[in-house]
C-alpha cells in the first residue's frame, strides 16, 4: 500500500489516499471451505483482493509514474490497457528508450518485465536490422502477434487474424450441429448467434477487410455453411445463400460490420466515444440541408474514416437533423 503514498503522482485527494491505505493496511486471509474454517491466519503483505471494484483504478494509480515517464521520450507513442502497454516509433532509438525505462521501472517496483510476453513487430523496414534488447537479451522479432484478442501481422494488416476467425467459427458450428439435433430453425439460428457471431464479429471494426476483398467474402463463410445446414436439417427447400439469409431474417457479415463502423463512426462525432485528434481525420461539411453529411479529410487513405464516410454519407443524405441514437439505429438496420 505504501506505494499509492509515494507514487501518488496523479494528485488524487489526500482523502482518497487515506482510505485505500486504511481499507488495504493489515490484512488478512484464511481459508474456508463450506463449514470449514482454518484457524489460521496468515498477513497479507500486498496486493488488492482479487475482484475489487476499484482494482483498476488502484492499478492505474500503481503504473501512473511510468506511463507519465514514457510519454516524456521524444518521439515515442505510448497506449496502455491494464498491464499491457504498447510502445512505437519510427525511430528506433526512442523505442529502446521506452523498453530501457519499462524494464527498470519493473526492477524497482517488483512486478517483473514478462519477457516471454514481449513480442517486436517491425512493420518499419528501414529499422529492420536495429538490435532492441530486453534487460541485454536480444528481442525476437515476430510475424504476427496476439493483442487483445487481435493478431495483426508485421504490415499491420489482418489476414492471420480473419483467416483465425474463420477456422474457429466453422470449427464451433460443426461442435454445435454434431451436439444438438433440431427440426427448427429458430433453435439452430438461436446457437448461431449466441456461439458463432461472437467469434466473427470481435473487433470487427478493427480488422475489417475493404467490402469487395477476397477475404471479406471469406468471412462469408461460417454463416453459408450453418444456413445451408440448417436448410438440410430442417427439410427445407434449399436456396442461394442470399436467399437463405432473408428466410432466416439474418443479415450477411458483410453488412453487419458496416452497421457496426456506422454505429463506431456515429459515437465518435456524438462524443460518447473518444478518438483522438478526430477533426483530423473527418468533419461535418456545415450543409444546411444536410447536417450529417461529411467530409473526410484523408479520402485517399486506407483507414476506417476514408472507409466508412462514403457509406455514411450516402445513408444520411435525406436526414434534415442530427439524428438521436434510437433514430440512426433504425436508419442503418
Amino acid at each position: 500500500m505504501s506505494n499509492i503514498n509515494v507514487k501518488n503522482k496523479s494528485k488524487s485527494p489526500h482523502l482518497f489516499i487515506e482510505w485505500f491505505s486504511y481499507f488495504l493496511s493489515v490484512r488478512t486471509f484464511s481459508i474456508k471451505i463450506e463449514d470449514f474454517t482454518d484457524t489460521s491466519i496468515t498477513q497479507i503483505p500486498s496486493g488488492v483482493p482479487q475482484g475489487l471494484v476499484s482494482g483498476p483504478l488502484l492499478f492505474l494509480i500503481f503504473i501512473n509514474d511510468l506511463l507519465l515517464d514514457l510519454a516524456r521520450i521524444p518521439f515515442l507513442h505510448v497506449s496502455a490497457f491494464a498491464d499491457d502497454i504498447k510502445i512505437f516509433s519510427s525511430n528506433p532509438v526512442a523505442i529502446q528508450n521506452g523498453i530501457d525505462l519499462i524494464e527498470n521501472w519493473s526492477s524497482a517496483n517488483s512486478p517483473p518485465l514478462a519477457h516471454t510476453k514481449t513480442s517486436l513487430l517491425r512493420p518499419e523496414p528501414n529499422n529492420a536490422s536495429f538490435p532492441y534488447s530486453i534487460a541485454g537479451h536480444p528481442n525476437e522479432t515476430f510475424e504476427s502477434v496476439r493483442d487483445l484478442g487481435l493478431i495483426p501481422d508485421s504490415s499491420l494488416k489482418f489476414k492471420s487474424h480473419i483467416n483465425k476467425t474463420i477456422s474457429s467459427a466453422l470449427l464451433r458450428s460443426k461442435q454445435l450441429l454434431n451436439a444438438f439435433k433440431s427440426t427448427s430453425p429458430q433453435f439452430y439460428i438461436f446457437l448461431f448467434k449466441c456461439y458463432v457471431l461472437l467469434i466473427i464479429e470481435y473487433c470487427s471494426v478493427v480488422y475489417s477487410p475493404p467490402p469487395t476483398s477476397k477475404l471479406s467474402l471469406s468471412l462469408e463463410t461460417p454463416p453459408r455453411f450453418f444456413t445451408r445446414k440448417i436448410f438440410h436439417r430442417c427439410n427445407l427447400t434449399y436456396s442461394s445463400y442470399s436467399d437463405r439469409l432473408a428466410q432466416l431474417n439474418l443479415f450477411s457479415m458483410r453488412h453487419r460490420r458496416l452497421q457496426a463502423q456506422l454505429l463506431l463512426l456515429y459515437k465518435f462525432l456524438s462524443g460518447t466515444s473518444y478518438y483522438p485528434n478526430l477533426d483530423s481525420y473527418v468533419r461535418f461539411s456545415c450543409s444546411t440541408r444536410r447536417p450529417m453529411n461529411l467530409v473526410s479529410i484523408k479520402p485517399n487513405c486506407s483507414d476506417f474514416f476514408s472507409h466508412t464516410v462514403p457509406f455514411w454519407n450516402a445513408i444520411a443524405a435525406q436526414t434534415s437533423y442530427f439524428l438521436p441514437p434510437a433514430e440512426f439505429c433504425t436508419l442503418i438496420m
